[in-house]
C-alpha cells in the first residue's frame, strides 16, 4: 500500500498529512497509528471473511482514518451520502457494518439493526508509532463500493477498483499538476468518487497537505481558513463558484494568491460564473468532466479553452449516435477493461488530440418538426435573455415536448413572467428553441455537488 498511499511510508512519517478545521495538524505517521489501531479493532468485530463496511462520516479525519482502515483490515468501505434516511434501510443488505460517530449513533439506530454500528473518534496517541508493515491489497479489487444516484436519484451501486484509481492518478494530466509540495483545500465531498479521488486519493499518493473543511462549507468557511493564504490547489463543486462570486467583491483579489489551480466537477461550470471568477482573481479553473464508472475522463483548462480534451490514457470511440463510449473496469477482478456507454452525446472537434464538445445527453432531444433538436441547445437560447437568472431544460417523459423550468432575475406574478419570456422569444428566439411548457420557480433544485435534482424537477410537471 505503501506505493499508492503515503501514509504507508515511513518516510513520511512526519510530514503534514491533515489540517483540519480546528487546525489541529495531523503528521502521515500520526495517520498510520489511528489506522493501525482502527485496523485492528475492525478485524476482531468483522473477522477475516471479506465484508462491506458503511461510513456514516463527515468528510474529515475520521473518514479518511476509517477508509484506510478499513482497507488495512481486508474489507471494502461503503461510502454514501450522509443525506440518505429511510434508503438506509434498504441498503442494509448491501453491507455488513457501519462506522459513525457517537453523535449519529441513536440517528441510524432508526434505521440500521444496533448490532451493525460501531463507533469511531480520532484522538492523537502519544507515544511510539506502531512498527510499519507492508499491507499488500490487490488492485483488482473493489476498493469501495459507491452509493451514488447522480441526478437521478435512482441509486446505482458502483464498486471502484484500485486499478481504476491509480490508472486516472498516474495519468499524464494529473501527474503534472499535483506534488508533495502542494496544499490541497478539499472542499468536495468525499463520499462521491470525484471528491474522494482528487481531494483525498492524489494528495496522498503524492504525498501533498490536505485541508479538510468537515460536514459541508460556507463563504465564511472559506474566508476564515487560516491556510487559505497557503493554498495551492481548491477541489471543489459548482456551488463554491458560485458562492465566491456572489461575495467575490468582499475579498481582496489576492486572496488566493498562491493557489494555482480551482478544480471543479461533478457538475458543469456556467460560463459567466468563469468569466467573474476569472476576471477577478486572476485564476485558472480546471474542470473534470467525467464519471463514478468511469473517473476522470476529460478536462479542460478554462483559463485557455472551453472545448475539453479527453485524458490521453482513456481508450474511446463515438458512436452513430454521437455518444461517447469509453473503456474501463466496471467490476472487481475484471482484467480487461469493457466499453462503458456515458450517456452523453458529443461533437469531436480534433480527432487525432480527442478534443471535443458536449451536447447533450443521449436522451435530451425532441423532434420539431422531424428534426431533432437538443434541450442543451434550448438552454443556451434562453440563457441570453436578460429576465432569465438561471435555466434547466428537459424533455418531457411522456411526450415530445420541452419543459423549461426557469429562475427569473426578478420576483413576480409567474403567469406575466411567462407571457414576458415567450415574448422575447418570439423575437429573439428560432421557433424549434422555444420551449413547449415553461416553469418559473424560486430555485432550482440542486444536491450538494451542484447537480440538478432530475427527480425533483420532474415532480412538478
Amino acid at each position: 500500500m505503501k506505493q499508492w498511499c503515503k501514509i504507508f511510508d515511513e518516510k513520511f512519517k512526519n510530514q503534514i498529512a491533515i489540517v483540519d478545521e480546528n487546525d489541529l495538524e495531523i503528521t502521515y505517521g500520526e495517520l498510520y497509528q489511528a489506522c493501525f489501531l482502527l485496523h485492528n479493532k475492525i478485524k476482531e468485530s468483522l473477522g477475516l471473511k471479506r465484508r462491506s463496511v458503511l461510513l456514516y462520516l463527515n468528510p474529515d479525519a475520521d473518514f479518511v482514518i476509517s477508509f484506510f482502515a478499513i482497507l488495512m483490515a481486508g474489507h471494502t468501505p461503503f461510502l454514501v451520502t450522509m443525506d440518505l434516511k429511510n434508503e438506509l434501510e434498504s441498503l442494509s443488505q448491501h453491507f455488513d457494518s457501519v462506522l459513525t460517530k457517537s453523535s449519529y449513533y441513536d440517528y441510524l439506530s432508526k434505521f440500521i439493526a444496533l448490532d451493525k454500528l460501531d463507533i469511531v473518534e480520532f484522538e492523537k496517541e502519544k507515544g511510539e508509532l506502531s512498527s510499519y508493515k507492508d499491507f499488500v491489497f490487490d488492485e483488482n479489487q473493489a476498493m469501495f463500493n459507491s452509493h451514488s444516484s447522480g441526478s437521478t436519484g435512482v441509486p446505482k451501486l458502483i464498486p471502484g477498483t484500485l486499478k481504476k484509481f491509480l490508472k486516472t492518478t498516474r495519468g499524464k494530466t494529473i501527474s503534472q499538476m499535483v506534488s508533495s509540495n502542494d496544499f490541497v483545500f478539499s472542499l468536495a465531498p468525499f463520499n462521491h468518487a470525484y471528491g474522494f479521488l482528487v481531494g483525498v486519493f492524489i494528495p496522498f499518493y503524492y504525498g501533498s497537505r490536505i485541508r479538510i473543511k468537515n460536514n459541508g462549507f460556507s463563504f465564511q468557511d472559506i474566508c476564515n481558513a487560516s491556510v487559505i493564504n497557503e493554498t495551492t490547489l481548491v477541489v471543489s463543486t459548482p456551488p463554491v463558484f458560485k458562492y465566491l462570486v456572489e461575495y467575490m467583491d468582499t475579498l481582496p483579489k489576492n486572496f488566493f494568491e498562491k493557489c494555482r489551480y480551482f478544480i471543479s466537477s461533478a457538475a458543469k461550470l456556467d460560463e459567466n460564473i468563469i468569466e467573474k471568477f476569472k476576471e477577478y482573481f486572476n485564476l485558472k479553473i480546471f474542470e473534470i468532466y467525467g464519471s463514478t464508472e468511469g473517473l476522470i475522463v476529460g478536462t479542460r483548462d478554462t483559463s485557455q479553452t472551453l472545448n475539453w480534451k479527453i485524458e490521453e490514457e482513456i481508450e474511446w470511440k463515438v458512436e452513430a449516435t454521437q455518444e461517447l463510449l469509453i473503456k474501463t473496469h466496471l467490476r472487481p477482478n475484471q482484467e480487461e477493461e469493457i466499453w462503458f456507454s456515458t450517456g452523453d452525446l458529443v461533437n469531436i472537434l480534433d480527432e487525432s488530440k480527442g478534443i471535443f464538445e458536449l451536447s447533450g445527453r443521449l436522451e435530451s432531444f425532441i423532434k420539431v418538426k422531424g428534426v431533432k433538436v437538443y434541450v442543451h441547445e434550448i438552454e443556451q437560447s434562453l440563457k441570453q435573455l436578460p429576465l432569465i437568472k438561471e435555466v434547466v431544460v428537459i424533455k418531457h417523459p411522456a411526450e415530445e415536448e420541452s419543459i423549461a423550468f426557469i429562475v427569473p432575475t426578478e420576483e413576480g406574478d409567474p403567469k406575466k413572467i411567462e407571457r414576458t419570456i415567450r415574448e422575447f422569444c418570439s423575437q429573439k428566439v428560432a421557433s424549434s428553441r422555444i420551449p413547449n411548457i415553461i416553469k418559473i420557480l424560486s430555485e432550482i433544485p440542486r444536491n450538494k455537488t451542484g447537480k440538478v435534482v432530475l427527480s425533483d424537477l420532474k415532480k412538478l410537471i
